[in-house]
């Protein structure tokens, strides 16, 4: 099968375009721009991935129409014509979530070669990068892996959007089945984004300390190894593996850090968004003993509440741990693009101005020979 031109897309038919930063460029401002940068892929890759979050949260809902209007009533030729809408949802759920997928992925590494290759060309910048200094290892590190977790925040832009509409559409269904139920849904979801918000400060420190730790291992190693000719000349074999064991410790301690605030900000996410669901589950049972919801519309309900349980907790790790990480990296990207020269090459004027030898210069009578 051969694909459309936008998975393997050619630089200059898909250009990526140019994220701007200034002296006054935020951390948050340019992870925002970083994530706006490839439009080209994320707004069809966010609709296709909000077209597959609908289809999922759309099957309960066809399962307890078929229950009510076939199964209850033992209308056959309607049972058929359920199952082949059912598969029809299959069917749309199924392919909208592999290219919507693939398409995020194509624009997540157009900008992150672009952000690599802008980092790069600054380090490798004749002038030099000033202020902060850093070792070899640190700055190999900004490159790849902060560059990395940068553009891993395009994933923002694309499945949220998703889970918000799988949650949206939820709440509509709960809606016209039974008010209550919708509107705890409704309000449920906007506090627990209030409370991902207000969570992901401890973790963005936590990555951003991360990321440091390892780039100064990678130093370690890089000087270690640039200079093992000395280190054995001088006997300071031992030294030079106790500095680099510390400092891979230290690297070793700052991912447990990490991981262990990640895990608990997405657990007590999850926590929260399950109470929600498993609340709207039980009213719902409840509801459907006194005879207030039929078995088709219970098993909508308790369908529809299982599967925005999915996007309720993924919204904790997309919107939360990977913004979080991504804006720990891109500052650490802005401190090798805002960072001035380290050699001030000066001014030297347009050539017309200063002293030449230039053929201009000469002589008409060696202008002949020219």
């Amino acid at each position: 099968m051969k694909l459309p031109v936008f998975f393997d897309p050619p630089p200059q038919a898909m250009p990526t375009p140019e994220v701007g930063v200034d002296d006054t460029t935020t951390p948050r401002r340019f992870t925002v721009r970083t994530m706006l940068a490839a439009k080209k892929w994320t707004i069809p890759a966010a609709l296709l991935v909000a077209i597959h979050q609908v289809c999922e949260t759309l099957v309960p809902v066809v399962m307890g129409q078929a229950i009510d209007r076939a199964v209850a009533t033992r209308d056959f030729d309607a049972l058929w014509r359920w199952l082949l809408v059912l598969a029809a949802v299959f069917a749309v759920l199924t392919v909208s979530a592999r290219f919507g997928g693939r398409i995020g992925q194509a624009g997540m590494l157009a900008v992150q070669h672009r952000m690599r290759t802008r980092v790069t060309d600054r380090i490798l910048d004749v002038r030099g990068v000033g202020g902060q200094q850093r070792t070899p290892g640190d700055m190999l590190n900004i490159a790849t892996s902060d560059v990395e977790q940068l553009a891993r925040g395009i994933a923002v832009m694309v499945y949220p959007i998703g889970h918000v509409a799988a949650v949206v559409f939820g709440a509509i269904m709960l809606l016209s089945v039974s008010w209550p139920l919708g509107l705890a849904i409704l309000i449920g979801a906007p506090v627990i984004l209030w409370l991902l918000d207000k969570g992901s400060g401890p973790l963005r420190r936590r990555s951003f300390e991360e990321q440091r730790v390892a780039g100064a291992a990678a130093g370690t190693a890089t000087d270690l190894v640039t200079g093992i000719r000395v280190v054995k000349g001088i006997g300071a074999d031992a030294e030079a593996s106790r500095r680099y064991l510390g400092a891979s410790r230290r690297a070793l301690d700052g991912v447990l850090r990490s991981a262990r605030a990640e895990g608990a900000y997405v657990g007590t996410m999850e926590f929260a968004s399950g109470l929600l669901i498993v609340g709207v589950a039980v009213a719902a049972g409840a509801m459907a003993v006194t005879g207030s919801l039929t078995v088709g519309q219970l098993i909508t309900v308790v369908g529809v509440t299982q599967v925005i349980m999915g996007p309720l907790a993924a919204l904790g790790s997309n919107m939360g741990a990977v913004w979080a990480a991504a804006v720990a990296s891109a500052e650490r990207v802005l401190s090798v693009l805002q960072a001035p020269p380290a050699v001030d090459t000066g001014d030297r004027g347009p050539p017309a101005t200063r002293p030449s030898n230039s053929i201009r210069s000469l002589p008409d009578t060696h202008a002949t020979w020219i």
